[in-house]
């Protein structure tokens, strides 16, 4: 493993409580939500696609395996990371129309940024994202 194409601090495994959401610093200026369940871990990093809410502070459901932004609601599946619900569309349904602009039907494309990682022994290495 290449640490230079790996961010310093690394993530104790043991440390990680497991179901819920981890908020881990990485230094650098990157903080990531840490979600262990079973034998799977994700690493995500704690700023929601949408509008940049921290979603450590979001809502995580186990049962459904989603992790909820705190500013607007929008519903994320950990298994691909994609968009799938925005509670927020029921309460607007009634009051919204289509028009050039707006097309209620629509899915927005905003899906989670899932950072890739290696494990060595009981530390997790987050790969940095190559700059586009």
């Amino acid at each position: 493993m290449d640490k230079n194409n790996f961010y310093s601090k690394p993530i104790y495994i043991n440390q990680l409580k497991p179901e819920v959401i981890n908020l881990v610093d990485l230094g650098e200026e990157l903080q990531v939500v840490v979600i262990k369940r079973a034998d799977e871990i994700l690493v995500i990093a704690d700023i929601c696609p949408h509008m940049g809410g921290y979603l450590s502070q979001g809502k995580y459901c186990a049962k459904s395996h989603t992790l909820q932004c705190p500013w607007h609601g929008y519903i994320f599946d950990l298994s691909t990371g994609i968009f799938i619900e925005n509670p927020n569309e029921i309460i607007w349904e009634k009051l919204r129309y289509p028009t050039e602009h707006f097309k209620p039907k629509t899915t927005p494309k905003y899906k989670l940024n899932q950072l890739e990682y290696e494990i060595d022994e009981d530390k997790i290495y987050v790969r940095r994202q190559s700059k586009i």
